[in-house]
């Protein structure tokens, strides 16, 4: 049972990070960075403890918004820095819910299996 719970922790992550890169700009973006940090945090605490994960999280996800603004191609490069802000603050966000929110949840999921 572990693993496909493993397995569709990482699908959701990935699939969501594929619809920020595609829907970046029909998606509020701070919304997107919070949500894509708590799922990333989701699925590589299965791998790593929690801070470790926590971090890596918030990391992907500003590399991520880096990356969304290259790809997408900015019209005006003077406002990346103000945009990359938002996204890492939605991503501080969705980090600290996943820190708090997770572990109960975890808890809660190993008692039903």
């Amino acid at each position: 049972m572990r693993p496909f719970i493993v397995a569709g922790r990482w699908a959701v992550a990935v699939a969501w990070g594929v619809a920020v890169v595609a829907l970046w700009p029909a998606i509020p973006r701070m919304f997107a960075a919070f949500l894509l940090a708590f799922l990333l945090v989701n699925a590589l605490w299965q791998h790593a403890e929690l801070k470790r994960a926590c971090a890596m999280a918030f990391a992907l996800t500003g590399l991520l918004a880096i990356v969304g603004e290259v790809a997408l191609g900015t019209a005006d490069y003077v406002s990346v820095p103000v945009l990359w802000l938002v996204d890492a603050l939605g991503a501080v966000i969705g980090v600290l819910v996943a820190y708090t929110a997770l572990p109960p949840i975890d808890r809660a999921i190993n008692r039903l299996g």
